[in-house]
């Protein structure tokens, strides 16, 4: 499939061009938590960590030991359920670098039919302007927004490591 802006033939199959890439990530429903529309990424990682807390208190409250502890029990099970927001985080972390990447890059690395037959193309100036526009003032931000949620979750977590230390 061939694209043309301003007029340059483009071999790169539309799929695996970097702006639709970025398109496309940005319409599906878990990337574009991180559009910043309404603290839309902080709701949906607290319910995540809500719906993942009574799985970690069930499980926790297997072990003996945490079972005659309610204290105990309550917050090994608020430091483990911080794992599935934390995880979403790396997930959305990791696709929206791989995008940055291919943003920011003078080439695109493509696949024509799918069967491992790598190509390069050279970005002409138009697209590296383009890119470089997207990368800075759309997916920059969101990196950012995600980076400072994953602090704040991993400060989350040592804090509660750090309140069962004391509590022993």
């Amino acid at each position: 499939m061939i694209m043309n802006q301003n007029s340059i033939d483009c071999p790169v199959p539309k799929e695996q061009i970097p702006c639709e890439e970025y398109k496309a990530l940005s319409e599906s429903w878990f990337f574009s938590w991180a559009l910043n529309r309404n603290n839309k990424l902080y709701k949906n990682l607290s319910y995540s960590w809500i719906i993942f807390f009574p799985i970690t208190l069930i499980v926790s409250n297997g072990s003996y030991i945490l079972k005659n502890d309610p204290l105990k029990l309550a917050h090994y099970s608020i430091v483990f359920s911080l794992i599935a927001p934390i995880t979403l985080l790396i997930r959305q972390l990791l696709s929206w670098n791989y995008i940055l990447k291919r943003l920011l890059s003078d080439q695109i690395e493509y696949e024509e039919s799918g069967w491992y037959d790598g190509q390069i193309w050279e970005k002409p100036m138009s697209y590296k302007e383009k890119d470089m526009l997207i990368a800075k003032y759309e997916v920059q931000p969101i990196i950012d927004l995600l980076n400072r949620a994953t602090k704040f979750a991993l400060y989350l977590i040592l804090l509660s490591i750090f309140s069962l230390l004391i509590l022993n």
